[in-house]
C-alpha cells in the first residue's frame, strides 16, 4: 500500500494554504485545478485528508496580548447589524461605511 500512495503525485499543501485564503477558492476547485495537472492524483476525499493532516501539524497559533478598554472587537457573523432605540424597541438598520 505504501508503493501506491508513493506513486501518486501529492498536493502543494503550502500552494493550497495560501491559495484558500482568497476569496471564492475553496478545496474543491483546488482539487479540480490539482486533477487538471495531475489526472492520476488523488480523489477529493483524500486529497482533502492529506490537507487536513498537513494543517494539523501546522499548530497554527495566534498569541494576542489585551489590554482592558484598550480595544473593541466585533465579529459579523455575515447579517448586517441593527441598533435598537431603547425607549421605543424600533430596529435600526446600520449604516455602511
Amino acid at each position: 500500500m505504501a508503493g501506491a500512495r508513493g506513486a501518486r503525485p501529492q498536493p502543494d499543501c503550502v500552494y493550497l494554504h495560501t491559495e484558500r485564503r482568497k476569496p471564492g477558492v475553496t478545496l474543491e476547485l483546488l482539487h479540480l485545478e490539482y486533477l487538471e495537472r495531475h489526472p492520476d492524483g488523488y480523489r477529493y476525499t483524500q486529497f482533502c485528508d492529506i490537507y487536513r493532516r498537513w494543517l494539523g501539524r501546522r499548530r497554527l497559533t495566534m498569541r494576542q496580548v489585551h489590554r482592558g478598554a484598550a480595544k473593541g472587537f466585533v465579529d459579523y457573523a455575515g447579517k448586517k447589524p441593527c441598533l435598537t432605540d431603547p425607549a421605543t424597541g424600533e430596529r435600526i438598520p446600520s449604516s455602511s461605511s
